[in-house]
């Protein structure tokens, strides 16, 4: 039987279907990079010993899609504190509007999802309410952290 010369399995059709599931997998990773660093089609069928007809068929699916969207999320999320270092070295070095712009839109937009202040505790809306004994204990509490 045929084996895949980087990947330990063997080529389609000759596959049980966990194997068949990996290597779809790994055709979803590949499709998941940008365009300009994944493999044509063509050789990813060619590579694998799929028929272009079942490759069209199983690519175009929308779980398979689904799939391909997930893995370049997750991937793009590991970027996220390289990019934001960037934008702020053009913000902050450069003084390019743009940039000033960009970061401080994300920054905001970061702020409204995520509660960077409260470990996700919630605070009463108005503080004015409070008596000086609850601001006090507010404020200690937070002092710890």
């Amino acid at each position: 039987m045929e084996m895949h010369s980087q990947h330990n399995l063997p080529l389609y059709p000759h596959q049980n279907d966990e194997q068949r599931k990996e290597m779809w997998d790994i055709v979803a990773k590949e499709l998941a990079q940008p365009q300009s660093l994944r493999k044509k089609h063509v050789e990813l069928q060619r590579e694998w010993g799929i028929p272009e007809s079942t490759f069209y068929w199983a690519t175009s699916k929308k779980e398979f899609n689904q799939r391909i969207v997930e893995i370049a999320l997750t991937e793009a999320k590991r970027w996220i504190p390289e990019l934001i270092e960037v934008l702020k070295d053009k913000a902050i070095v450069d003084k390019s509007e743009k940039s000033i712009e960009m970061a401080l839109k994300y920054i905001a937009e970061t702020k409204d999802r995520l509660d960077v202040t409260t470990k996700d505790e919630k605070l009463p809306k108005d503080i004015s309410q409070l008596s000086d004994e609850q601001l006090q204990e507010l404020i200690k509490k937070y002092e710890k952290d």
